[in-house]
């Protein structure tokens, strides 16, 4: 009995652990207007995992998964222009970035 609480504490310890080295960053991809959503455009971070792209849906929201706290450059690429953001994360559930706005 003695070994299973011992167990279940370091099960315990590393969920909390896992769950605060990794954030979800959050965003938004607007036309210059602001009134419209801009959908698939590529998102790319990269890491020292490797580069990970996702792309906006049609509501023009893009969100990338486990993302390890620190300071990372976000290229933000649709077919007519490309922006390269600094996005800062911490060890929270999720990072918003302010709304990207391409022309």
């Amino acid at each position: 009995m003695r070994h299973t609480a011992i167990a279940l504490v370091l099960f315990a310890l590393l969920t909390i652990t896992s769950t605060a080295l990794a954030d979800t960053v959050r965003g938004k991809v607007v036309y210059a207007d602001g009134s419209t959503a801009y959908a698939n455009v590529a998102v790319t971070l990269e890491t020292s995992a490797g580069r990970a792209t996702v792309y906006t849906g049609s509501d023009g929201m893009f969100y990338l998964v486990r993302v390890p706290p620190g300071q990372y450059s976000v290229e933000v690429k649709s077919p007519r222009e490309k922006k390269t953001i600094t996005v800062v994360v911490s060890a929270a559930p999720y990072t918003d970035v302010p709304p990207v706005v391409l022309n």
